[in-house]
């Protein structure tokens, strides 16, 4: 599975991809109808059509103002048969960076930093010496992925020492090391380029501001006061508790592998939450509420990804006929995940898997979408 976080460049935005089918359904109507609707979406229909009951599972949430539906399929441990249920808990991987970006806002409405500082003025000058541009990026830069810096899960070292020891208990610091002293994929800010180095030097400017671990952090200004009470931070020192099985080709040979306990960065900045599907949508309508920040100006501050779409602080926006969609998805680590909110709308669809290597996230999104439009 080399290589697997850095497909989550492809995978975030094409999870986005909305079929032409119902174009000719105003956006009005659609908002009507799903304020009234009476009868729930077929969600059991749309996972049989992409989930064997034998395959590795898939937890589907569609909420809107008539209401709250979750379903799931698969199973969450193919050695043992086991199935999945709604409140399992998952690695929502990228997906994890709406969170961090939520605190380094907090961190800013609180004057504690601003969005504009150089990141050096929070690093060690051990970091930002050996960084190129590493004096020049700022914090809005490497939240919004214009700062330029290298990718470090594009780099081979990296891997290597991932499979020469799967079990090793990653820092942030460590894997920004794959950055150093390589070249800057454009000055910052005169670009765009996804690179999850980004948000695992966020996590060492959150950590020195505060004097605490991100986990707390994230603890204290999102779980606890949105009531999500079955997420966390996962811990490298204890590697997939209370997770489900997750399940990749890892080896290339065509099957599934259980790849639960190969740590390639787990709970960092860039996508160490684990949560369950009733837990993201407490968050993602939480986010949109107002109930995290005291305004949605800056996290919703776009610019263009290159790809049809727009990036903010964290934060994914793609046009689809019922309105503009904004949330953000991941890949890694055995696991897929994928939260968007439609506005327009008031629709916030969540879909978590267990099966690293399948499309079914993209799949899934869509005709749920789509399920709650007709």
């Amino acid at each position: 599975m080399r290589g697997f976080k850095s497909l989550l460049i492809v995978a975030a935005l094409s999870l986005f991809i909305l079929r032409p089918a119902l174009a000719e359904k105003s956006e009005v109507a659609f908002v009507a109808h799903v304020a009234y609707m009476a009868q729930a979406p077929d969600l059991k229909a749309i996972l049989a059509d992409y989930v064997g009951a034998d395959e590795p599972g898939v937890v589907l949430l569609v909420s809107n103002p008539a209401g709250t539906w979750v379903e799931a399929r698969g199973l969450a441990d193919l050695s043992q048969n086991t199935p999945i249920k709604t409140s399992d808990h998952f690695r929502i991987a990228s997906t994890s960076k709406m969170f961090v970006s939520v605190v380094v806002q907090q961190l800013a409405e609180e004057g504690r930093l601003t969005l504009d500082d150089p990141m050096s003025r929070y690093l060690d000058a051990e970091i930002s010496d050996q960084i190129a541009n590493g004096e020049a990026m700022t914090i809005r830069q490497l939240l919004n992925m214009t700062s330029g810096i290298f990718n470090y899960t594009e780099s081979d070292d990296f891997y290597d020492a991932v499979y020469d020891d799967p079990q090793h208990v990653w820092t942030a610091a460590e894997t920004v090391r794959y950055a150093y002293n390589e070249d800057a994929y454009f000055a910052p800010g005169e670009g765009y380029y996804y690179s999850n180095t980004n948000y695992n030097l966020l996590q060492l400017i959150i950590e020195n501001v505060t004097q605490s671990t991100l986990g707390e952090q994230v603890d204290a200004r999102i779980f606890q006061p949105l009531g999500m009470k079955n997420s966390f931070v996962e811990s490298g020192t204890q590697l997939g508790a209370k997770l489900v099985h997750g399940y990749g080709d890892d080896d290339g040979d065509g099957s599934l592998d259980d790849v639960t306990l190969m740590n390639d960065g787990v709970g960092l900045g860039d996508g160490g939450v684990i949560t369950t599907a009733d837990d993201l949508a407490l968050f993602m309508r939480g986010l949109f509420q107002g109930k995290l920040l005291k305004s949605l100006d800056a996290i919703m501050d776009w610019v263009d990804d290159g790809e049809d779409g727009l990036y903010g602080l964290g934060l994914e926006n793609i046009e689809t006929e019922f309105g503009n969609a904004y949330g953000h998805s991941g890949a890694s680590s055995g696991f897929q995940s994928n939260a968007i909110y439609i506005p327009d709308a008031d629709v916030v669809v969540v879909v978590l898997t267990n099966n690293f290597d399948s499309e079914v996230v993209e799949w899934i999104t869509e005709d749920a979408i789509y399920a709650v439009g007709e």
